[in-house]
């Protein structure tokens, strides 16, 4: 094994092949579960707008994280 220093660029080739092969595994899984998610559950991984306008402390969890940011402590 030469390398590309010495002029063979077969593995830098059959490293690339492999990460290519990598990254369309990977998306094709990542889309195929996105995609049942989304069908199966309303709005998929998404909150509702008006959570994200309130913020997500209170819809997710039911009390606010940093309540001294908010201007609603005493």
């Amino acid at each position: 094994m030469k390398g590309v220093i010495k002029g063979d660029w077969g593995q830098l080739g059959a490293q690339a092949v492999g990460a290519v092969t990598i990254v369309i595994v990977c998306g094709t899984i990542s889309y195929a579960f996105f995609a049942l998610q989304n069908k199966f559950t309303k709005g998929g991984i998404r909150s509702k707008a008006e959570d994200e306008v309130v913020g997500l402390d209170m819809a997710e969890m039911g009390v606010l994280a940093y309540p001294e940011f908010s201007g609603s402590h005493k």
